[in-house]
């Protein structure tokens, strides 16, 4: 009976994460950068001593991207941990 319950304890451990991991995927699932160019500028507004900064990203195309938020005609992506809007 003991070793029964051994087995079982890390088979269900396995199986959460396993589950886990499928969620994540479904609300921020994984995608690549497509765009005509080789890299793709996103600006990222931001406050620098107390002043507007405009920052320009540029993201390599076929990057892997999290799709944080789908919109009709942007998204919102992450990438280096940072929210950036993009046009669909």
């Amino acid at each position: 009976m003991k070793s029964k319950q051994m087995f079982i304890l890390p088979m269900i451990i396995v199986a959460f994460l396993f589950l886990l991991t499928l969620a994540a995927n479904s609300l921020h699932p994984t995608r690549y950068i497509k765009c005509d160019t080789n890299k793709l500028t996103v600006e990222k507004a931001h406050l620098e001593d107390g002043e507007a900064v405009i920052e320009k990203i540029k993201i390599p195309k076929g990057t892997k991207v999290k799709v944080h938020q789908k919109q009709e005609h942007s998204s919102i992506i992450i990438y280096n941990h940072d929210k950036l809007k993009v046009k669909n």
